[in-house]
């Protein structure tokens, strides 16, 4: 058996384990939406919007 990525495996494998996944289940598992939807004030979590944020207060202090 094949390991697969999540993204490599096709729809019909997902829904064998559940009915609730449609098409967009792999725009949730892109590396830039998984980034993104990183919100949590932990500067070890490389949020794009919270680095830049970081970085502009890092400048204006």
């Amino acid at each position: 058996m094949k390991i697969k990525k999540l993204n490599e495996l096709k729809l019909t494998d997902y829904k064998d384990f559940s009915d609730v996944f449609e098409n967009d289940v792999y725009k949730y598992l892109s590396a830039e939406t998984c980034l993104e939807n990183k919100k949590i004030l932990d500067i070890r979590l490389p949020n794009p919007q919270m680095v830049e944020d970081s970085i502009k207060n890092w400048i204006d202090q």
